[in-house]
């Protein structure tokens, strides 16, 4: 080898390039980083390690490692110029980045609540500041770039812990969000506590309230004086949650709706601890989604009738509380005056604790006041779920469809979710109101458990056998099956059924039809198992022709 230098090694201005683009993450020219040049490398360096094993001289032995270790630092250059991040453009990373900030620590949080609640005003003070994206600012000049001139980025401000709201830096922070957030439409969520004294930082969101796109709030009605400069400011509000912590009168709550009176792009309305009848000041007429959150009992009479006021094309939630009833010195019930709404889609569901006898009460009186004539979907829930599960109010329930005509047009039933049952029905009460819906076209159901030893929740088998066979469609008889138009459907399962059973039921449903079938099928904590492989293979081709769309796994 004569002490000869490798061609390949790299002169120092072009490491100096490498090193530049590497910190920039600019694209690089061919003729810095291509494929056949890291080949090239590749196969120096093979022949640099064949030198090296070969030599006995020590001159020609150092060369050939010195070349070799300096190659090997070029050619791994090379190649990280090469990887894909490098050739992004940097709108598709802009959105990368987008996502990755919209992620939360919620996992971690249920994973150690109590290291997360101990460091929770630290937490905080990460979120305002975007921790995530400060970090991702680090990686490169062109990162940096990138983060700090991307408006999107910074447009979700989370105010989330009372701690927050007295730290030095709360106010140092929210406004470099704030500015960095340029001109883009903002999302806030703020949480407060009664008697947190915080006007610097509300009346600087105040100040951006033309901005808002989406705000939660969960704090004081006191709170609400600090921001009365948004009202008639607000032009790009689509989504607003307004969950009070503390009790007022009537007054002040109309002093509160007024600051929201005039919203043009409002979409989707949540409210907490507020008399419904002040709602009317706000205009309904373009809502798509209203809900009323622990509504008190006391006010739920109010909230029935508001019902008749909604548009046609409103998705309605009720949430009721009546934990209170459970004082002796209150007598259960909700005086809820006969109404008729117009509205497509109704959820009503129960907050925190309640006993089964209430719940069945509460069902019963307001859906016994209630007539649906067009509505399409219906849902049940209870916020406390398993610690309390709703009880099926079945007579009211067919009373209310008789009344409201369901079976010419509900289309959805809704008694349980992906994550959480929430009522309790039983197999013949199921398959009566099956019976009177022949429209139904997608049903979500689950069986029950008990769970944390045996403490909360119920023991119930739904998804049987029996059931499966009940609702399976008869080709040859399609006019006397149940629900002979469901095609969508969600199960929550112990998977206590014969796999052939279920398969039998779910081909049926996707006999003969110009749109797939969709199935989800989630088994319950401790309670799954693999099917037996022959129905998956079946399933599978189902999937296969486009007939099924096909979900399967835990609800947890």
């Amino acid at each position: 080898m004569s002490g000869r230098r490798s061609s390949f090694l790299p002169d120092s201005a072009q490491t100096q390039q490498i090193y530049s683009l590497l910190r920039s993450h600019a694209p690089s020219p061919s003729h810095i980083a291509s494929n056949s040049i890291a080949r090239s490398l590749s196969d120096e360096l093979e022949r640099l390690a064949q030198d090296i094993a070969r030599l006995r001289d020590s001159e020609e032995l150092a060369t050939a490692e010195e070349d070799h270790a300096i190659l090997a630092e070029h050619c791994s250059n090379v190649r990280s110029l090469l990887s894909p991040i490098h050739r992004l453009p940097s709108e598709l990373l802009a959105d990368i980045f987008v996502a990755y900030a919209a992620l939360d620590d919620g996992e971690q949080f249920m994973e150690d609540r109590a290291e997360w609640m101990e460091h929770r005003a630290q937490r905080a003070l990460e979120a305002l500041a975007q921790e995530p994206l400060l970090v991702l600012s680090r990686v490169c000049s062109r990162w940096y770039g990138l983060v700090m001139n991307t408006p999107t980025l910074w447009s979700t401000i989370e105010l989330n812990s009372p701690e927050l709201w007295t730290h030095r830096h709360a106010m140092l922070l929210l406004n470099r969000a704030l500015e960095r957030s340029a001109n883009a439409p903002l999302t806030l969520e703020v949480f407060t506590l009664r008697g947190v004294n915080c006007p610097q930082l509300l009346k600087l969101l105040g100040q951006h309230s033309n901005r808002w796109r989406s705000a939660f709030f969960f704090c004081s009605f006191d709170d609400f004086h600090h921001l009365r400069d948004i009202k008639e400011n607000l032009p790009l509000l689509e989504t607003l949650m307004v969950q009070l912590t503390d009790e007022f009168d009537d007054a002040e709550a109309s002093h509160l709706v007024e600051l929201f009176t005039e919203v043009p792009r409002l979409r989707s309305l949540s409210v907490g601890m507020l008399h419904v009848p002040t709602l009317v000041q706000i205009h309904l007429d373009k809502v798509e989604e209203l809900h009323l959150l622990s509504q008190d009992a006391r006010y739920a009479p109010g909230a029935v009738a508001s019902m008749a006021m909604l548009p046609a094309k409103v998705k309605f939630q009720l949430l009721l509380f009546i934990s209170n009833w459970a004082d002796h010195n209150i007598t259960p019930g909700i005086n809820a005056p006969a109404t008729s709404s117009y509205i497509e889609a109704f959820a009503i569901g129960m907050h925190d604790y309640f006993e089964a006898a209430h719940c069945v009460k509460a069902l019963t009186d307001v859906l016994d006041a209630l007539t649906l004539p067009e509505l399409l979907h219906f849902g049940f829930r209870s916020e406390d779920a398993p610690n309390s599960l709703m009880s099926w109010a079945h007579t009211p329930f067919l009373d209310l469809a008789m009344r409201s005509s369901f079976q010419n047009h509900l289309q959805s039933l809704f008694i349980s979710y992906v994550f959480i049952s929430y009522v309790v029905i039983t197999e013949p009460q199921l398959l009566q109101v099956s019976s009177v819906l022949p429209l139904l076209q997608t049903l979500a159901i689950s069986d029950h458990v008990t769970t944390e030893g045996n403490q909360y929740g119920a023991d119930q088998l739904l998804i049987t056998d029996s059931l499966l066979a009940a609702l399976t469609l008869d080709a040859g008889a399609q006019r006397r099956s149940l629900v002979p138009l469901l095609c969508d459907f969600e199960f929550r399962s112990t998977l206590q059924f014969k796999d052939d059973v279920f398969y039998v039921f779910l081909s049926s449903r996707c006999r003969d039809r110009s749109t797939s079938c969709v199935a989800r099928l989630y088994w319950i904590q401790d309670h799954g198992r693999a099917l037996d492989p022959s129905v998956v293979t079946r399933i599978r081709d189902l999937c296969v022709h486009e007939e099924l769309s096909w979900e399967f796994s835990a609800s947890e």
